[in-house]
């Protein structure tokens, strides 16, 4: 319990993240404050994370400050209210970032090397701005700015549908936040109704739910194909940095930072989901067409993995197993499943000997 919760306070942007909702006269308020704090302080201390000081002395130091922000705005009258927080300047704009209210969806964390929030231009234009988590992160959103601003993934011919599953940047620049040059993103706004993987899996169950599953494979399938044309493979199918729509079925993709071309060795991967990695990956062998998919599948395995304490091929029909595991084969000239094959290959199990109807599934999983 205590390790989440450093992993709570250490995720945090406002302290309104941490501390929730608080009601009542302002007295009232600082006294629940108050009741809050020393508990969660408590389950942080260092000397009860042992396996984790370092992480703790950072969350401690954090929540002291967040505590102290959080006594201010209740004195002001502020805490819980829309407020800017942070003011970046660049050439052609002005950008407020607000202070997220308590039911925001942007809670997640979408990137290794950025931090997604929403904000505003001086013009009272809503946009989505990614900023570099450290220094060393820098290079990896310059690389990510590159290639949304070039031509090698998108030109005036890409389909709009597939388009739309991607970011597009207004502008890159950095800039000195808390004293450090940080490389920040400008893109048009994200919609708010998209949901990480991670979410989906916390608060659905999806066991024997193989309808909604194989339309998130599907979108995938297709977005790893359009990325596989280009010459690229994303390198980043991981459950938090896959957002779907489970109304319109449409999948998105926040981030680029591990994308890595063809047949060549990837400089970096996600250390949160290293076990999503294929072998060539990890030993640090050439890009494959199908080290995408094997992600993909992994994803699909992770929705369903756990619930009702089954493992994940309990959870869906063998034929849809099957398929996953031919794409999870740990030799990559043994699985020579790419994302067009699999593609056509899960159509013609789901349509040609399922006999699934071709028809929009709306989804209905039921609540975790």
């Amino acid at each position: 319990m205590s390790t989440s919760n450093i992993s709570f306070v250490l995720r945090a942007k406002t302290p309104e993240d941490i501390f929730g909702e608080i009601t009542g006269s302002a007295r009232a308020k600082l006294a629940t404050l108050k009741t809050l704090f020393r508990r969660l302080r408590s389950s942080v201390a260092p000397d009860k994370n042992p396996q984790a000081v370092k992480d703790a002395n950072d969350a401690a130091f954090k929540l002291r400050k967040f505590y102290e922000d959080a006594c201010k705005l209740i004195e002001d009258d502020l805490y819980g209210k829309p407020r800017i927080m942070l003011s970046i300047q660049s050439k052609r704009s002005t950008y407020n970032i607000h202070s997220r209210t308590l039911d925001s969806s942007k809670d997640e964390d979408w990137s290794e090397s950025g931090m997604f929030f929403d904000a505003t231009t001086d013009t009272s234009s809503a946009v989505t701005i990614k900023i570099s988590k450290s220094t060393t992160c820098n290079a990896f959103m310059q690389s990510e700015s590159k290639l949304l601003e070039g031509t090698d993934l998108f030109d005036a011919n890409t389909p709009v549908g597939l388009r739309a599953r991607f970011p597009r940047i207004i502008e890159s620049f950095v800039s000195k936040i808390d004293g450090v040059d940080r490389h920040v993103l400008i893109f048009e706004k994200f919609d708010d109704k998209f949901m990480s993987i991670s979410s989906i899996k916390e608060k659905f169950d999806l066991t024997n739910e193989d309808k909604q599953l194989a339309w998130m494979l599907k979108r995938m399938l297709e977005t790893a194909a359009f990325i596989a044309d280009t010459g690229y493979s994303m390198l980043g199918f991981t459950p938090n940095s896959v957002l779907f729509n489970l109304d319109t079925h449409e999948v998105f993709i926040p981030d680029f930072t591990f994308m890595t071309k063809l047949q060549t060795k990837a400089t970096a991967m996600s250390q949160t989901f290293a076990s999503f990695y294929p072998p060539e990956i990890l030993n640090a062998d050439g890009v494959a067409t199908s080290t995408d998919t094997y992600m993909i599948a992994k994803c699909i395995m992770y929705l369903v993995e756990g619930h009702k304490q089954l493992s994940w091929d309990k959870c869906i029909t063998s034929q849809f197993a099957n398929l996953l595991r031919a794409a999870t084969f740990p030799n990559k000239t043994t699985r020579t499943i790419d994302a067009p094959t699999i593609y056509k290959r899960f159509n013609e199990m789901i349509y040609d000997r399922l006999h699934w109807p071709k028809k929009f599934e709306q989804f209905a999983a039921k609540k975790r």
